[in-house]
């Protein structure tokens, strides 16, 4: 699956948004219609099924943009400049949007991907910088390489988003229904306004004011139905359930990302801080070996994530000791577990930089009282999360900090508001 919505975007040279209609099945075949989530569309705001426009399918997944348009929305809540990667919109988008249209299986098969700021070719305005989101919105440039003509970006409005709109558009029509006005995400001619595209399918390149309202057609990478996932370095992947709501009394697929391969074994990390934890009960000299996290993941947490037929495919670890930084000589043994942490040095060996580090925690491991920082995460937020290597203290034990940074001195053992980032090794099925 390419990972740059910039990559995918000269295959629509030959597809615009003009496809024909809907087969009776859904195939999701490159130029269909298919149903995935809902999102209410009607004026009484009844939830009905979102249609997507399939634009790439590689075998494993497929790139949706939502058929019409379903919202209209500031870029930013307030006048000042603003890029993509610091708007409102976009956090929008990957919470409120991405929670009320989609159900935890189907965020479940809804891809983070990498997405590139882009300038504005016509002025010199500040892009900001690549992100990563589940949900997005198309370039400027993407319409240029994208679209044959103004035509074939008009899209209807939803009456319900008809009804948020500012202007009534009486002119421009596609299959009889008014068209809206959509975003893109890239800059217009200075930073408080952002590029769009027009009623009547006009690239409006000097953009409009990010606080005023324009229309959203989002965009997804969606896992396809039934597909087998692909172990990759890098990419993620589901296995297992845990609560992950507010709520806690939901069992939602676990998402992890593969980060090493090793014949027909993966070893996966949580691609969330799944819960909080301290690293012990209590605040004395303590080992892994003896640690209750260790006790918690192997026993509370393994049983409540995995099913028996998911645990025959755990592959146990050979989880090594860290020299203690004292050089005492009460550093534990070595163990053999299920579910482990990672050390500093693989933390530095997987990770490479400390923005890569950064994690956010699910709303159950906020509950449960994690602590919280602003960040450029799809939630806004991060937060820290332990390790099983030894902190700089006897009673102390090695984190990774909500910036990313590698925190060898540690926290107190017995500190109740670090995360966790379980770690398994599993058999690729």
């Amino acid at each position: 699956m390419k990972k740059t919505f910039a990559l995918f975007l000269a295959l629509l040279l030959t597809l615009g948004l003009c496809a024909a209609e809907a087969p009776a099945e859904e195939s999701w075949q490159v130029g269909s219609f298919v149903s995935f989530g809902r999102y209410a569309q009607n004026a009484d705001g009844e939830e009905t099924p979102l249609e997507w426009l399939v634009l790439e399918n590689d075998g494993r997944a497929a790139l949706l943009i939502s058929r019409y348009v379903l919202e209209y929305r500031s870029f930013h809540d307030q006048f000042q400049s603003v890029t993509w990667e610091k708007s409102s919109l976009r956090r929008w988008l990957n919470g409120d949007f991405l929670n009320q249209a989609f159900t935890a299986d189907e965020q479940a098969r809804i891809f983070l991907v990498d997405v590139i700021a882009e300038k504005n070719p016509q002025y010199s305005t500040n892009p900001g910088a690549n992100t990563k989101d589940k949900v997005f919105l198309p370039s400027l440039s993407d319409m240029k390489d994208f679209f044959h003509g103004d035509r074939s970006r008009m899209a209807a409005a939803t009456v319900r988003a008809l009804g948020q709109a500012p202007l009534k558009n009486d002119f421009d029509k596609v299959d009889g229904q008014p068209t809206g006005s959509w975003w893109l995400r890239a800059p217009g001619n200075g930073g408080r306004s952002a590029a769009f595209v027009d009623t009547d399918g006009a690239v409006e390149r000097h953009g409009a004011y990010v606080d005023t309202k324009n229309g959203v057609r989002p965009c997804v990478w969606v896992r396809l139905p039934e597909a087998v996932e692909i172990y990759r370095i890098g990419e993620s992947v589901t296995f297992g359930r845990y609560p992950q709501t507010e709520s806690g009394d939901d069992d939602t697929p676990i998402e992890w990302t593969v980060v090493n391969l090793d014949g027909d074994t993966a070893l996966l990390i949580s691609r969330h801080v799944l819960d909080c934890q301290p690293y012990h009960a209590e605040y004395v000299h303590t080992p892994w070996a003896s640690s209750s996290l260790r006790q918690w993941l192997n026993a509370d947490f393994a049983n409540r994530a995995f099913t028996s037929e998911e645990k025959t495919r755990i592959v146990p670890a050979q989880v090594k000791v860290d020299f203690a930084p004292w050089g005492a000589p009460d550093s534990g043994s070595d163990t053999v577990d299920d579910v482990f942490l990672l050390s500093v040095a693989e933390a530095e060996q997987i990770f490479l930089t400390d923005e890569i580090r950064v994690c956010a925690p699910t709303a159950y491991a906020i509950r449960q009282g994690v602590y919280t920082e602003p960040a450029d995460t799809e939630t806004g937020l991060s937060c820290w999360w332990w390790l099983r290597s030894f902190g700089s203290l006897r009673r102390y034990a090695a984190e990774i900090a909500s910036d990313g940074s590698v925190e060898r001195g540690g926290e107190c053992v017995n500190y109740d508001r670090v995360g966790v980032r379980p770690c398994v090794w599993v058999r690729i099925p």
